[in-house]
């Protein structure tokens, strides 16, 4: 299986006023994760470590966890992403 990934960074109020939130950044990845029949994506978080990449320069992450898909299986993975958000 495929699937594609739509991120959106969304701007949300001192006040946490969730009606004024605001999307100031999004990105679409057409074909960005997949599973195949040995493996299949147990769990998405998004990491909010601040990674400095430049002096001026910080990313966030998003991690996809994979596990084994045969019986007794004991394969497990995970990847990281990480996105700067321009502008």
């Amino acid at each position: 299986k495929v699937f594609d990934l739509e991120l959106l960074l969304i701007q949300r109020p001192d006040n946490g006023n969730t009606e004024r939130d605001t999307v100031i950044g999004r990105i679409f990845q057409p074909e960005a994760l997949d599973e195949d029949s040995a493996t299949a994506i147990q769990d998405i978080r998004i990491d909010t470590a601040r990674y400095v990449l430049s002096a001026d320069t910080r990313a966030f992450g998003l991690r996809v966890r994979y596990r084994g898909t045969a019986p007794g299986s004991s394969v497990a993975s995970e990847t990281i992403r990480l996105y700067v958000h321009h502008g």
